[in-house]
């Protein structure tokens, strides 16, 4: 039962359909109670699961948790910092990200397999955040590299994205394309609606970025079908679709109602976009790629 439970889990949790994760992992939070390896095991897909419905409040206290009941359980403490640098990255905290980059290089060190594409991805979508764009461009090549040696689809769907993120950041929009279209088609095929969802926010950044509007709009379109499907729910991707779209008008010198822009990130206590579109109206062009 325990086994069932943990696998619906997981399974909802990798499709996306966050929402049907809820019981299952109710039931293995309560048949783990007295077995303290399932029960960190539950709070770490807990935490997951918090992350992907953007519910900050409770993954920090999970955070916490974790790094209070398991400090040396290497494993766990690995998937949990790399859960919170995710939270870190979405909350665009520019100060707390290189604390947990460095955390996150210190425990890959005592991992056996060194964190595989998973540590290389992470650590490259973390680095461009704090502008150490060659540094991200170096781990994500590594990591798609892994990606292709563990012979893992998901991993090499996942790694393309981030990739193709950093080639975004360094202004190599046209080679992020590429990458990008890797995550779309790896997604849809295997049902990773979050790593095709975030391919798709990325493509409609990468060619807004070089003035391609007609087509920035086709990919926030695809971007827009998914935040809006129902039974799904993506609270921080649908804000970056109004965020995306918003750009492209100001671009373009249309009005914008900023507090209808803005209202989404404030709900989940992210202030950043704030100041991106403040200066992108000031100056009447991106000050820098777009940083979702």
């Amino acid at each position: 039962m325990i086994d069932h439970a943990l696998s619906a889990a997981r399974l909802n949790l990798e499709l996306g359909r966050y929402n049907d994760a809820i019981e299952p992992l109710r039931v293995f939070e309560r048949r783990a109670e007295k077995q303290a390896d399932l029960l960190l095991e539950a709070h770490l897909l807990r935490m997951r699961l918090a992350l992907r419905m953007n519910e900050y409040e409770l993954l920090w206290e999970l955070s916490n948790k974790i790094a209070e009941e398991a400090p040396d359980n290497i494993a766990a403490q690995f998937k949990r910092e790399r859960i919170l640098n995710t939270a870190l990255r979405d909350h665009g905290d520019t100060e707390g990200l290189p604390a947990s980059i460095d955390r996150l290089l210190s425990l890959q060190e005592q991992l056996p397999n060194g964190g595989g594409s998973a540590f290389h991805r992470a650590l490259s979508r973390s680095l461009v955040k704090v502008g150490d764009i060659e540094g991200a461009l170096e781990s994500s090549k590594k990591g798609l590299e892994l990606a292709n040696d563990e012979n893992d689809i998901r991993a090499i769907g996942n790694a393309s994205l981030a990739l193709a993120e950093a080639l975004r950041y360094a202004h190599k929009e046209n080679q992020s394309v590429e990458h990008y279209w890797t995550g779309v088609e790896i997604g849809r095929d295997i049902g990773n609606r979050d790593s095709e969802l975030w391919c798709w926010l990325g493509l409609a950044c990468a060619h807004l970025q070089v003035g391609e509007r007609e087509k920035a709009e086709s990919a926030l379109d695809m971007a827009r079908e998914l935040t809006t499907d129902p039974g799904f729910k993506h609270p921080l991707e649908e804000a970056h679709v109004g965020l995306v779209q918003a750009l492209a008008r100001v671009l373009s010198k249309s009005p914008v109602t900023l507090q209808d822009v803005l209202r989404p990130y404030a709900d989940l206590g992210i202030g950043w976009p704030e100041e991106f579109l403040s200066e992108t109206q000031n100056k009447g062009e991106l000050p820098r790629a777009i940083p979702i």
